[in-house]
Formats: structure tokens, sequence, C-alpha cells
């Protein structure tokens, strides 16, 4: 450690807990959102496919195509990332597509 570390170190509890620059923060939550989006949508897709309110094709799409994102986007596979990233795009455009056209459309009642 650098004398400059030592001025952000502070003793809490008998622990070091360093202090989080901005830029490191700003860092740490990109990283959660850019991790929690996809799986986000993953979840989301597979209750949607539990609910079976839409068609098949989009609960399926929406469930895979985040973790498929995830796995295949980066520097190791760059057509496969690219596809993948088109498909992760796809899907959250057909599930706008199905909330936006299901908005207009009034419940059903119970006869």
């Amino acid at each position: 450690m650098t004398a400059v570390d030592h001025s952000r170190v502070i003793s809490a509890c008998g622990r070091r807990v360093t202090h989080r620059t901005p830029i490191r923060a700003a860092v740490d939550w990109v990283v959660e959102a850019a991790l929690g989006w996809p799986l986000g949508l993953a979840l989301l897709g597979l209750a949607a496919a539990r609910s079976r309110v839409f068609d098949r094709p989009p609960r399926i799409l929406l469930a895979v195509s985040g973790p498929l994102f995830l796995g295949l986007e980066g520097p190791f596979l760059p057509i496969a990332g690219a596809l993948s990233a088109v498909l992760f795009g796809v899907a959250q455009m057909w599930w706008g597509l199905l909330l936006w056209r299901s908005a207009g459309v009034p419940e059903p009642t119970a006869a």
C-alpha cells in the first residue's frame, strides 16, 4: 500500500474499509446492471412461460435470450455475441409489441 492509499483507508470495527471513488461506484453499478438486466428478463420470461398469457415463442425467446447474451457476448465469440445481442433485442421488442397491443384489450368478464 502506498501513502496515498493509506489516506483512504478507514478503520471500522477493527476492519479495514476502503473508500470507493465515484468512478469505482459507477463501474460497479454498470457491471451490476449489465448482469441484472439480462438475468432479470430471463426470470421474467420464465414467469411468463409459467403464466401462459402470451404465445409460446415469445415466452421461450425472452427466457433464453438473456442467458445466451451473457454467455456469448464477449471477445471470444464475436459473431455469436453479435447474434445473441440481436436476438436479445428482438425478444425485448417482441414483448414490447405484445404488451403495447394488449394494453387496449379489455379483460374478459365472468358471465
